[in-house]
């Protein structure tokens, strides 16, 4: 996998290098914007960043990516905390370029593309009332000239980095934070994952999942020897 990240950083930095540098001389920072997916309601905010903190943010690695979020404070300290319980339905067919599974937590992020969500705004109660906690969004989607996604269920884990790359969540709950045009990041939970792409893709098993998969060929050996044992004449 060292290659495979190489390879996504590479790209990354090649991408960036040609549309951030000619704008360095105009704009020192760009405008982002987040937005927190608490359950049944959401809370958006925008802040300033600085062209220096994502390249940073791109560049970093794993658990190093999540420690600059919250260094910056685009999500908070206890957003990374939450536990839930998750199962993955469906999965890696043949490591085609695409995952689609539920009830996951995801990290994913888009260079150069955008974003579209499908929600409830509530547009009368909300001028009414005078608050965003009445939006809500069914569906979220993202696309990138690159695409690096990592998705982690109780059985199994996927990691794409994909060049171009597609994905949408449904039942999102987390922090996405979106620079128009340039960067798109998730870091949360979702009931539903699809993601597609051309790149390269891995599956790694957890320990439940080996669990599982070893319950089930045991009861599969031993069901072909007891339909291979001789019937006892009555």
């Amino acid at each position: 996998m060292a290659w495979n990240k190489i390879f996504g950083v590479f790209v990354a930095g090649l991408l960036l290098s040609i549309v951030i540098q000619p704008s360095l001389g105009e704009t020192e920072s760009v405008k982002a914007e987040v937005v927190e997916y608490n359950g049944y309601a959401m809370e958006k905010r925008t802040m300033r960043l600085s062209m220096d903190k994502i390249r940073e943010i791109i560049d970093a690695k794993g658990k190093e990516k999540i420690d600059l979020l919250e260094k910056y404070g685009l999500i908070s300290d206890d957003l990374d905390n939450l536990n839930r319980t998750s199962f993955a339905f469906f999965g890696n067919i043949l490591h085609m370029p695409f995952i689609l599974t539920s009830f996951c937590k995801i990290n994913a992020v888009y260079v150069l593309g955008g974003d579209y969500r499908i929600g409830l705004p509530i547009t009368g109660i909300k001028k009414l009332f005078g608050s965003s906690m009445l939006s809500y969004d069914f569906a979220n989607a993202a696309w990138g000239t690159l695409g690096v996604v990592e998705v982690k269920g109780l059985l199994r884990s996927h990691t794409m980095i994909m060049v171009p790359s597609f994905m949408t969540n449904i039942g999102f709950v987390g922090v996405h934070i979106h620079v128009p045009m340039l960067l798109d990041i998730y870091h949360g939970y979702s009931a539903f994952t699809f993601a597609i792409g051309l790149g390269m893709k891995s599956v790694t098993f957890n320990v439940l999942g080996f669990f599982v998969i070893g319950i089930i060929i045991g009861m599969a050996i031993m069901g072909m020897m007891q339909l291979q044992q001789p019937q006892q004449p009555q």
